[in-house]
């Protein structure tokens, strides 16, 4: 005997036709009547009034299922599996692994199919997931390998790549002796390039401009604020501008790219692992903006998850008083709409059917432009009169 689920107590039809109906309206700008139509091409007859009455039970259901997922407690049971696709007439390999209730977790397209591309969408996986599987179920392909997989599963996170050591190819190879030349005023590209060239550097001189211009725009920086510390404040707001200095990573060495930076400047303090923690405390260290900016967006981010919109007022307040120009000017354009922000953090409503019904107006007017005028658009668009029908 099956045991169903007591969410679908007392329906006729199935859980996963249900489902189905519920993902076609809310996925699609469809209509219930097109949603009706579809089902019917199936064999399942169901009226447009009973796919609203799903869409109002079980709506709301289904998107507390898929937010619980998307904050990263997917199962535990994972499946990999791997598929040829061409893309521009070459063969790649798509690979992708899900979860027992087939949740895709990860998504990678290689163009080798060897233990190479096997590791990346597992350390891909582990970053992503912060936590290793159960079980791990595979095609039985050999790039994966036993010893590997069991590897794997030890880990509670992704390890760091290890990156070779530096060669004579790169400028940091001679940071040192450029450090040196720089401070001793030695600035020119072309001379510098000159003098390593001598000690062994083999790397292009656009690889060294690239790391010469950081420390040009570092001291440009410092002249900024200097000038900005000795000018007086207008409009509440000092013409400080941000600290832009490059902030390295504590265990590996490495800058921390503005990509990654983002990136941990919006994560919670409880989703971090270890080694982002130490990212986090070092940016907060070097750099005072990525501080405020954390702040601010944890605040955002508790009135969002709370839907507390008492408490927005006061953040718009302290953002445009923070003394960071683009901060402000987005809490100033937030305060023109606050009533419409205000109802969409308190109310649970959304506009959904309002932009299904605009994306379907779109998709039949790009269908029938230059073939058709108002006439026919205001038919397949407007719902069909009965009466007007029995009179012609």
């Amino acid at each position: 005997m099956t045991h169903r689920n007591p969410l679908y107590r007392r329906h006729r039809f199935p859980a996963e036709i249900i489902a189905h109906a519920v993902w076609l309206y809310f996925r699609f700008p469809l209509s219930l009547r097109m949603v009706e139509d579809m089902l019917a091409a199936r064999g399942i007859i169901v009226s447009h009034q009973t796919v609203r009455l799903w869409a109002e039970k079980f709506g709301r259901t289904f998107a507390n299922e898929i937010r619980r997922r998307s904050s990263g407690r997917f199962g535990d049971k994972w499946h990999l599996d791997d598929a040829v696709v061409s893309i521009r007439g070459k063969k790649h390999w798509l690979w992708r692994a899900v979860d027992q209730d087939s949740f895709v977790l990860e998504v990678l397209v290689q163009g080798r199919r060897n233990a190479k591309a096997a590791k990346r969408l597992m350390r891909k996986l582990l970053k992503g997931q912060c936590r290793p599987p159960r079980v791990m179920i595979t095609d039985k392909l050999r790039s994966y390998g036993r010893r590997s997989i069991t590897k794997w599963l030890t880990f509670e996170t992704a390890p760091d790549r290890r990156r070779g050591a530096l060669q004579p190819t790169s400028p940091l190879y001679f940071e040192a002796f450029l450090t040196q030349c720089w401070k001793d005023g030695n600035r020119r590209g072309r001379h510098l390039f000159h003098d390593i060239k001598h000690r062994g550097y083999t790397g292009s001189f656009s690889n060294l401009e690239r790391l010469l211009a950081t420390w040009r725009r570092a001291e440009r920086q410092e002249t900024d604020e200097d000038k900005a510390d000795a000018a007086p404040a207008r409009n509440g707001l000092s013409d400080r501008a941000p600290d832009n200095l490059p902030v390295r990573d504590p265990q590996t060495g490495h800058l921390i790219s503005p990509i990654v930076a983002a990136t941990l400047c919006i994560k919670p303090r409880g989703a971090l692992t270890i080694n982002q923690a130490r990212k986090v405390n070092a940016l907060k260290q070097g750099s005072q903006t990525f501080a405020v900016l954390r702040s601010f967006a944890m605040r955002v981010r508790g009135i969002f998850r709370g839907q507390t919109s008492a408490k927005l007022e006061q953040w718009i307040d302290d953002a445009i008083h923070s003394g960071l120009a683009f901060l402000a000017r987005f809490a100033r354009v937030l305060r023109r709409d606050i009533d419409a922000v205000c109802n969409a953090i308190d109310l649970p409503w959304s506009n959904g059917q309002a932009e299904g019904q605009i994306n379907r107006l779109k998709t039949i007017k790009r269908a029938m432009y230059g073939r058709a005028g108002p006439e026919l658009l205001r038919a397949r668009m407007m719902p069909i009169k009965l009466a007007e029908l029995h009179t012609k």
